[in-house]
């Protein structure tokens, strides 16, 4: 988990308003939206959001953002999903969404949360509230696919991972289709090779202690990490190349449902 960075960026620790986050998910309730919490760290609830489908027996596909609490864009491009774009999914997709994993992060502008503690290396033990209650929403669900939105503050374009037990090959697309809003990061570790340029596995090496892996191990045979830079690129730009991951990710694997193929 080399690129998966352990720091968190300069000028970080500024107080943010999680009530505004807040608002906007509680505005989502309604015929088909459920809007719930899967517990609390210091006094903020740690909320998410059900989506069904218009048609039974549709596969389910999670969401997450925030994991790591300076990384603002995947927070809001789940909102804005949920907001604006997710109407054109539910004929083809349930839905379940947890646009901020990492509420005492948020607030604080850091990477880790309150206790000082990284979500994304605590999903082997019980290290964590945010992780302990994730694990209990996600006990025995099943998911087609599951994509979490990251950032990297070091790095000057996108990158991602892709895991998969069952299915593959949706990184290119992504890639083809991010590179249309900003540059592809060229960046690479030899100890890390890329599966194709700008696409790195999700390993085995990892184990189950990031939230990806533990999602491959036990939830969905399909898992993606969008990596956007967050000090090259202005946050508007950010979460276009987020939701652009997102929807040709759900788009790839409607029309394997279609055809009966693996995505690919």
């Amino acid at each position: 988990m080399e690129r998966l960075r352990s720091e968190t960026k300069p000028g970080a620790g500024r107080l943010r308003d999680y009530e505004d986050i807040t608002r906007r998910i509680d505005a989502l309730a309604g015929p088909g939206v459920t809007v719930a919490d899967f517990g609390s760290v210091d006094g903020l609830p740690m909320r998410y959001v059900t989506v069904a489908a218009t048609t039974s027996d549709r596969p389910s596909v999670l969401l997450t953002g925030g994991v790591h609490g300076d990384e603002p864009a995947g927070i809001e491009a789940a909102l804005r999903f949920l907001e604006d774009r997710i109407a054109g999914y539910a004929q083809s997709f349930a839905f379940v969404v947890v646009p901020c994993v990492n509420p005492t992060g948020y607030v604080r502008e850091t990477r880790d949360n309150g206790a000082g503690a990284d979500i994304n290396r605590a999903f082997d033990g019980d290290e964590t509230p945010e992780s302990i209650g994730l694990k209990a929403l996600l006990h025995e669900r099943k998911f087609a696919c599951a994509v979490d939105f990251h950032e990297d503050w070091e790095t000057q374009g996108f990158y991602m991972y892709e895991g998969g037990r069952d299915t593959g090959g949706v990184g290119a697309r992504i890639i083809e289709r991010v590179a249309q809003i900003g540059p592809i990061d060229a960046d690479s570790d030899p100890d890390d090779p890329p599966i194709t340029p700008g696409v790195y596995p999700v390993s085995s090496s990892w184990g189950t202690v990031g939230l990806a892996p533990y999602l491959l191990a036990y939830h969905a045979p399909h898992v993606i990490i969008s990596e956007t830079p967050s000090a090259a690129w202005d946050i508007e730009r950010r979460v276009a190349a987020h939701l652009a991951a997102l929807e040709v990710t759900l788009a790839t694997h409607a029309h394997s449902r279609q055809t009966g193929n693996r995505p690919r």
